[in-house]
């Protein structure tokens, strides 16, 4: 009878401890660990519109003020205030009509594609996934 309550108390423990978060670790931090793409690789995103020197430069500009805007809110440990009706009004008066329409078009395929991708379980939780066909 010892041996059970033995071993069913060290099964317990170590099933405590095997769930247990590293040191220092918040849930919080796993959004902090994702980097954002610099502004360089953003602005690379904007090539496809063939902008003019002085465009790059507005839109350069641009991104540079939205990515330190969402750094600030993130540092504070607030929500990212990213307006994007914000963002397309000063993107919109940058471009051109043609360089926006194609802009918007190829932002809406990019949600379409997040969304079919989430509908598809290819950013969900692996550990859930298993759990779920093991039950």
């Amino acid at each position: 009878m010892k041996k059970i309550l033995v071993l069913a108390s060290m099964m317990m423990v170590l099933s405590l401890s095997a769930q247990e978060k590293p040191q220092g670790q918040k849930s919080g931090e796993k959004k902090e660990q994702r980097q954002r793409p610099s502004t360089d690789e953003q602005l690379k995103k904007f090539d496809q519109y063939n902008l003019s020197s002085s465009q790059k430069e507005k839109v350069k500009s641009l991104l540079e003020s939205r990515n330190s805007e969402k750094k600030n809110s993130l540092d504070k440990g607030e929500k990212s205030k990213g307006n994007k009706a914000d963002f397309d009004a000063k993107l919109e008066q940058i471009l051109d009509k043609k360089q926006y329409a194609q802009y918007k078009q190829d932002r809406e395929e990019r949600m379409k594609s997040k969304k079919n991708d989430s509908k598809n379980g290819k950013f969900s939780n692996d550990n859930k996934r298993t759990k779920s066909t093991k039950a």
